[in-house]
């Protein structure tokens, strides 16, 4: 696979994937994600400005990416 295509997900990988490579990826932190949006939502209900900050997703190292190919 990584020879001619990488695939990275965004999320955990669907349990289809099991008996395949580990795939590389990002893990979502859903909760951190979830209170982010609940403070800029109260924040616009109370008025105020709705400024958010960015929640950052843990890398997962997979087998499912290799390097670029050579020119």
């Amino acid at each position: 696979c990584p020879g001619q295509v990488s695939l990275a997900l965004l999320g955990s990988p669907p349990a289809d994937l099991a008996d395949g490579p580990a795939p590389m990826g990002f893990d979502i932190p859903r909760p951190a994600l979830g209170a982010e949006a609940v403070r800029l939502l109260a924040a616009r209900i109370a008025g105020g400005p709705a400024e958010g900050t960015l929640v950052a997703c843990a890398f997962r190292p997979g087998a499912t990416a290799g390097p670029p190919p050579a020119p």
